[in-house]
């Protein structure tokens, strides 16, 4: 009888013990000690198109704007002017790998391993001036590769797997698509003609050209 009562009691520790731990983990909020530079490896540098602005992505799930205009006599802070902090739907999913600026400097967006159960993966839209998050371009079934504004419209094309898909201002579904060879290793733009040039894995170079059709 009395070891029953042990062995009974034992089990409630235990078991009490347990749901303490599932109630923290789901209820306590986890408090972070926010450093200045990255705590992860650093996957991308974006530049704004007058050079002004700086983003790094990193493997820490941030984003860091940075500016690289100091104040006539003072030297370039050391901390970021925004920090972008997506929400992320698990411990191990969140890791950034790629970003860029808008022409006119509005908005940043950064994406990777960003995923959501009802939306997939997709790509985050933040505002410069307050770090709100605007907008999110979901229904990916694999990570992000690239994402680049280009044009004055500021377009933004989003990669994932060589799907490649180029969305207008504001809208949340892409104006154009198309599947490459390979998966999308490099962006590079031309402003002055409109065209942007995409570099993949499996050896390919393509462009794509903003016609007065778009």
């Amino acid at each position: 009888m009395t070891m029953k009562w042990i062995f009974r009691s034992w089990l409630f520790i235990i078991i009490l013990i347990v749901s303490s731990a599932l109630a923290y983990e789901v209820n306590v909020p986890v408090f972070k000690l926010e450093t200045p530079m990255h705590t992860g490896a650093v996957n991308q540098i974006a530049l704004s198109s007058d050079e002004g602005l700086c983003l790094t992505v990193s493997d820490d799930k941030t984003a860091r704007l940075w500016s690289l205009k100091p104040a006539k006599g003072i030297a370039l802070s050391a901390h970021p002017v925004m920090i972008f902090r997506p929400f992320t739907a698990s411990v191990e999913k969140g890791q950034l790998k790629t970003g860029s600026i808008s022409t006119n400097q509005q908005t940043v967006a950064v994406s990777g391993d960003l995923y959501a159960p009802e939306t997939g993966y997709f790509v985050a839209i933040f505002s410069i001036r307050d770090g709100t998050m605007l907008q999110t371009l979901g229904g990916f079934t694999n990570p992000i590769e690239q994402v680049r504004y280009a044009f004055d419209e500021d377009d933004l094309i989003i990669c994932s797997d060589g799907l490649v898909h180029v969305y207008s201002k504001n809208v949340n579904w892409p104006i154009f698509s198309t599947q490459l060879m390979g998966k999308v290793s490099a962006v590079q733009t031309n402003e002055l003609t409109k065209t942007v040039f995409l570099s993949t894995d499996a050896g390919f170079i393509y462009t794509l050209v903003k016609n007065a059709n778009g």
